[in-house]
């Protein structure tokens, strides 16, 4: 059923992963990051996701980025993986 589901929305998913951000009036970088805890293949596991978040300069807040980053830390590098695919 998540497999099916995932289908139906994959398309829009990698529509808003590539989208440009060039237009976006963004003034302040938000970034923060959770450990979700879950089972895979009913195993107990910890998954850490990163998100970046955008103010703009009316104080919108807008989703930029989020990523999955495996495991149960939030090494530096991530961060840096994620901003540079912010920027690029």
């Amino acid at each position: 059923m998540v497999s099916r589901a995932w289908r139906k929305v994959k398309v829009d998913w990698d529509a808003w992963v590539t989208r440009s951000l060039a237009n976006e009036d963004i003034v302040r970088l938000i970034l923060d990051g959770t450990v979700i805890k879950t089972r895979i293949d009913k195993k107990a596991t910890n998954i850490s996701v990163l998100a970046a978040i955008g103010v703009r300069r009316d104080g919108q807040k807008v989703l930029l980025s989020i990523m999955n980053m495996g495991g149960d830390d939030l090494p530096p590098k991530n961060w840096a993986i994620q901003k540079e695919s912010l920027f690029s």
